[in-house]
């Protein structure tokens, strides 16, 4: 399963625009790890849109420690915690 899974580092601005918006979004957010994440978008939207190929989700936070928190979780606990209410509320709560 993705969920959880780092997939590395994507641009939060388009290449070789140079306007104004892209600009300021290439120097305030730049690139950032994301992280794959069970979003329903990924696959309700494809299947509305009749889209082809496959989807995923994919997010990331700021700053990246968190990402990096994430990740280490995601390799260091059971799945099966993941699943547990309490165990969910509880890192909720504390993030």
């Amino acid at each position: 399963e993705l969920s959880g899974l780092l997939l590395g580092r994507v641009d939060f601005f388009l290449p070789n625009n140079n306007n104004k918006d892209n600009e300021l979004a290439k120097e305030r957010v730049g690139s950032q790890t994301v992280f794959a994440w069970p979003f329903p978008e990924a696959a309700t939207v494809a299947k509305v849109l009749k889209a082809r190929g496959n989807t995923y989700a994919a997010m990331g936070t700021a700053p990246e420690i968190w990402n990096d928190m994430l990740g280490l979780l995601v390799n260091v606990v059971p799945r099966p915690w993941w699943q547990n209410k309490k165990f969910s509320k509880f890192m909720a709560d504390f993030s």
